[in-house]
């Protein structure tokens, strides 16, 4: 049995068997590398000591659900589509991508395309945390991606979280309106074969402003360990550039404060996701709460059959 370390893995060794159960011991064994067969993850409970080492079994075990992301000749949310209402319908109708309902422009997407081109496009986006809904602590959260601060006619959708009830927080209603950002400039950038320019997508949460635009290893014991995948991804096969930007939420809340472009907008968001968030849970049969694989998470983990968001 091999338990990770900080920079290996530590060697575990059935020492004897106890009423079937496998007792394992380390006996100061550290490799660089675990073999590539050893893929099965365990939970290992504390039996006692020997000596100075410690006795431990196996008290569960994980199965690893490994759906590998379609290469992209593959992808059938790839275009070309016409008109590009087809390419929003097979994303929302696809669990994998967070989408739950998107109102495109009249022109279809055409000057938020020109305003990519030109690095002058915005999108702005916010989420809803409610931890005593009917239905138990829900999230929702809502987008707008416009061409220019004064293109009322902008892209909107709304997303319902994924998850199990207890996943639900403020932060990862955030990380899936990301999550379903990334997704709708995906679309729009095939179907109108954009190769480069640039959009800057405001949030009102700094934390997850900040794990969005990083690049630094991610943890798999860290909160939203999944979107944080999807993420990363998205936004290095975008062929534009992404520019984070941090807007203050909930200036409305003072009323002798003039709201510029991004301050409105982000409280229009803040409202969406809201009167969203109601819809879901009041109306019957609500929603319900889903743990779901994403396009660009690479692997998941299972727990009885429970898709995991992170693994502590």
């Amino acid at each position: 049995m091999y338990r990770r370390s900080i920079d290996g893995w530590l060697m575990y060794f059935s020492a004897r068997r106890r009423r079937a159960a496998a007792i394992y011991r380390y006996e100061g064994i550290f490799v660089d590398n675990k073999p590539a067969t050893s893929t099965t993850m365990v939970s290992m409970g504390f039996r006692g000591v020997i000596g100075t080492g410690g006795l431990y079994t196996v008290d569960t075990i994980a199965l690893w659900s490994v759906t590998p992301t379609p290469p992209t000749a593959n992808d059938l949310l790839r275009g070309p589509f016409d008109p590009i209402l087809s390419a929003v319908n097979a994303s929302i109708a696809y669990p994998r991508i967070l989408l739950d309902s998107v109102v495109f422009p009249n022109d279809g997407g055409e000057a938020i395309a020109k305003d990519i081109r030109d690095d002058t496009a915005r999108a702005v986006s916010d989420g809803s945390f409610n931890p005593v809904t009917p239905i138990g602590s829900s999230c929702t959260s809502a987008l707008n991606i416009s061409a220019s601060y004064d293109n009322v006619d902008g892209l909107g959708a709304v997303n319902w979280v994924p998850g199990t009830i207890i996943d639900q927080s403020a932060c990862r209603s955030e990380l899936t309106v990301v999550c379903g950002t990334l997704a709708c400039l995906s679309t729009i950038v095939q179907r109108f074969d954009t190769e480069a320019g640039g959009i800057t997508i405001a949030l009102d949460g700094e934390a997850v402003l900040n794990q969005s635009k990083g690049n630094w290893p991610l943890i798999i014991s860290q909160p939203c360990f999944d979107m944080l995948q999807d993420i990363r991804t998205r936004t290095d096969l975008l062929p534009i550039k992404i520019t984070w930007k941090w807007v203050e939420g909930h200036q409305d809340d003072n009323r002798y404060v003039a709201l510029d472009w991004w301050a409105s907008m982000n409280i229009k968001m803040d409202t969406l996701a809201k009167e969203f968030l109601e819809d879901c849970t009041a109306m019957h049969p609500s929603r319900e709460h889903k743990p779901q694989q994403l396009l660009y998470e690479k692997w998941a983990l299972e727990i009885r059959g429970v898709k995991q968001s992170s693994i502590t």
